[in-house]
């Protein structure tokens, strides 16, 4: 997927997840308006921000224990391998901070996708 389509599949998800809709079509629009791949920085500030991160890195709840799964796109399989959080509000803080020091933070977000 180019960078783009990831952007878009992101907004997508997070107003599933309860994304204000005003906020969705305004980073649609900075996306269109300075389109380049990988985009400027400045089309994609808004998924780094605490909103965005709420609602779209919306925890899956581990099959075993039902506390909500940290890592779930890292590719590590069975609840003993998998850190956990006590509550939905761990979840996102831990995948924004991830997010943030990543190098590419869109690659990032399609492992949510």
């Amino acid at each position: 997927m180019t960078s783009e389509q990831i952007l878009k599949k992101a907004i997508e998800k997070a107003v599933k997840g309860g994304w204000d809709d005003s906020w969705s079509e305004q980073a649609i629009e900075s996306l269109n308006d300075d389109y380049t791949d990988p985009p400027h920085p400045s089309a994609y500030w808004w998924i780094f921000s605490k909103p965005f991160a709420k609602c779209f890195f919306t925890p899956k709840p581990c099959y075993v224990c039902k506390k909500p799964v940290l890592n779930d796109n890292e590719g590590k399989g069975g609840c003993l391998g998998w850190e956990h959080a006590e509550d939905k509000d761990e979840v996102w803080q831990y995948h924004l901070q991830t997010m943030v020091l990543k190098k590419d933070p869109i690659k990032y977000l399609e492992g949510f996708i």
